[in-house]
């Protein structure tokens, strides 16, 4: 670690802990100990005990050649017997712990593990609350709840007319069970806020107590307003329950599940209770690389209980966790270089990912991908996925519509960006002036007007995905939602905030071009708070592209369904070719949109360019080629965007 990162690192990790404090072996033959804290007793004992599988067989490999001892602590889903645990943990003197946290005992367990300097690595299905601080011990093995909410409601927007896909059919009227717990609620409000424009929630939302089960009568109110489709957000025995009271009253509904909640801790997985049911598989890249875990998990779990198919989510975190901390500690961490933590937050993916660390500047698993999986005739299965749309373009098309963004509560210090195509003729000499319905039709997208509701879908799909992509960059929510602590405290909007003075608000006009010029910049400042992101910058740069990046035959009536959310996957395979590649056009631009965007506002919030990563959002050298969700701040820049928009402080 570089600069001020590497400053902060070494000030923190040289300060005494609150708890007493853990230090790695110095004899090279002694067992290094790593504590594991979760639920070996009560409800949750099996899911506990699939975790506890994966970090014990991650110890059977090798870590620079020392052994690891692991020291598993029962916290029986209770948060006061989880602080213990963890305290007994540090005091026996654990180099790191992995703790398989829940919605009841995140919040005490990352508390008590922030006084610390002891690594914490979490596992559950529940989130410890974020931070920015790169001294905090805090880490997540996970995803963040927003991407998991998009993943879940994306997939309620994709229907099929063929049951060979693991698909069940359209869905319009869902509702949401959710733990009672604050980690269900979060999940709970962000589906909500999520669902797509052909999906009604109403007021169908349940909370059920932890290890409760779901009230009867909510669920009778729930089918007699013709509810298609049971959101299920929670642990493994939520699902039991819910199978259970469903099976109580006839009702055949088809169920949504929440990642995590596949495990062989459900009983009604194992005897049929289940029967039309779709999962969320989530996994970190390096063990998750298509539909199944990667060839390296199944190696590391054959010959034991879980070898066969599937090897369930908690058990494969728990032994990426385990394998993390080997590699940190293969690399022989340094005191002065931020110690196993410091190691643990430097290991990285590798060139093919710009060298982009496991963990992103949150603590959170910085590439987590997602699979859906089906209840097929021998039990859960994971769906083909060439059977469904590409999972690295963002939503399917026509989920969000660009005033959603508008429900984000902002404070009184919060920076409005204002974004827009521009209008006919410019505001102001400076700006560019509009040309995006030229632009797209280069592109070979967009009707000129003959198709003007498709025109309109499509300009309002180009808002929805930029405005969700640089909420990305700016670490806030793809919803726009902030993460308190974490987010800049800037608000990204398509409507003209009125009421706002205009010394108060920045604006980027997405418009025109600087020259005709291909190596011309995407994008410029053009005044005080104004920049110009250039959308025929696009069309410069299509002879050097190809043809292939044009759609063609370009857009047409019969592209209607694709753009309105009607079509049924797998219709055809040319009719999914089709869709996929206008959903592949749109979402590129706008990845251009938002990373330019964010690159000439960076420069608004006092940033210069530089060079010093190629992952870098101000580099104008090496980033060429540099994707949305890979791109960062480096520590300058953090700095700057502090100084001038602060962080999120929440409400």
């Amino acid at each position: 670690m570089k600069g001020a990162l590497a400053a902060i690192l070494l000030a923190a990790l040289c300060l005494a802990p609150a708890g007493g404090a853990s230090a790695l072996p110095r004899d090279e033959g002694e067992a290094i100990r790593v504590g594991f804290v979760g639920p070996l007793s009560g409800p949750l004992a099996a899911s506990g005990e699939e975790s506890l599988l994966g970090l014990r067989l991650a110890a059977t490999g090798s870590s620079g050649g020392r052994p690891l001892e692991i020291l598993p602590l029962d916290d029986a889903d209770d948060a006061k017997a989880a602080v213990e645990a963890l305290d007994l943990a540090i005091k026996r003197k654990c180099s790191a712990v992995v703790c398989a946290a829940t919605g009841v005992t995140v919040e005490a367990l990352a508390a008590r593990a922030r006084r610390s300097r002891t690594p914490v690595l979490f596992v559950g299905t529940a989130p410890p609350p974020a931070s920015a601080d790169p001294a905090d011990p805090v880490l997540f093995v996970g995803p963040w709840p927003v991407d998991q909410a998009l993943q879940l409601t994306g997939l309620l927007g994709l229907h099929s007319e063929k049951k060979a896909l693991g698909l069940n059919g359209a869905c319009y009227e869902p509702a949401i069970v959710a733990e009672d717990t604050p980690r269900g609620r979060e999940m709970a409000d962000a589906v909500a806020r999520n669902v797509g424009q052909r999906q009604v929630l109403r007021d169908r939302r349940l909370l059920v107590p932890p290890h409760g089960a779901p009230d009867p009568a909510a669920l009778a109110k729930f089918r007699a307003s013709r509810c298609d489709r049971l959101i299920l957000l929670g642990e493994p025995d939520l699902l039991d329950a819910t199978a259970a009271a469903l099976g109580a009253m006839d009702w055949d509904v088809p169920l949504l599940c929440a990642d995590g909640m596949l495990s062989g801790a459900a009983r009604s997985l194992r005897d049929g209770s289940v029967k039309r049911a779709n999962f969320l598989y989530g996994g970190a890249a390096k063990t998750l690389p298509g539909s199944v875990p990667s060839p390296e998990v199944l190696r590391a779990f054959a010959g034991t209980a879980a070898g066969g198919s599937p090897v369930f989510t908690r058990s494969v975190n728990a032994w990426f966790a385990g394998r993390l901390l080997q590699h940190a500690l293969a690399a022989g961490p340094k005191p002065a270089n931020g110690g196993l933590l410091g190691a643990l937050r430097t290991i990285h993916y590798g060139e093919e990912e710009r060298l982009r660390p496991y963990f992103d500047d949150a603590g959170r698993a910085a590439l987590w991908l997602w699979a859906p999986w089906t209840m097929g005739e021998k039990g859960p299965e994971a769906v083909n996925p060439l059977y469904l749309p590409t999972g690295d373009l963002g939503p399917p098309l026509r989920m969000k519509r660009p005033t959603d963004w508008d429900r984000v509560e902002i404070g009184p210090d919060t920076r409005v960006v204002w974004l827009t195509f521009g209008e006919k003729e410019p505001e102001v000499k400076s700006d560019p002036a509009r040309t995006i319905e030229e632009d797209l039709g280069a592109l070979g997208l967009g009707s000129r007007g003959y198709e003007a509701d498709m025109d309109q879908w499509l300009l309002e799909e180009l808002q929805c995905r930029t405005l969700g992509k640089i909420n990305g960059l700016f670490l806030k929510n793809y919803d726009g939602t902030f993460v308190p602590g974490v987010s800049y405290d800037i608000h990204f909007t398509f409507t003209r905030p009125v009421h706002l003075k205009a010394s108060k608000v920045w604006v980027g006009i997405i418009a025109g071009e600087e020259s005709d010029d291909p190596n011309a910049p995407g994008g410029k400042v053009i005044g005080s708070g104004r920049v110009a992101i250039y959308s025929r910058w696009m069309r410069n740069h299509m002879p050097a592209l190809g043809k292939a990046n044009r759609l063609y035959p370009k857009m047409n009536r019969d592209d209607k369904p694709y753009l309105d959310g009607s079509y049924p996957w797998g219709t055809t395979l040319e009719q999914n070719m089709r869709s996929g590649r206008i959903r592949a056009l749109v979402d590129g631009y706008a990845s251009f949109f938002a990373m330019t965007g964010a690159h000439e506002f960076g420069h608004v919030a006092g940033c210069g360019h530089d060079t010093e990563s190629s992952r870098s959002i101000m580099n104008v050298v090496d980033a060429v080629g540099l994707r949305d969700t890979q791109a960062h701040w480096i520590p300058a820049h953090v700095k700057a965007l502090e100084t001038t928009l602060g962080r999120w402080k929440g409400r």
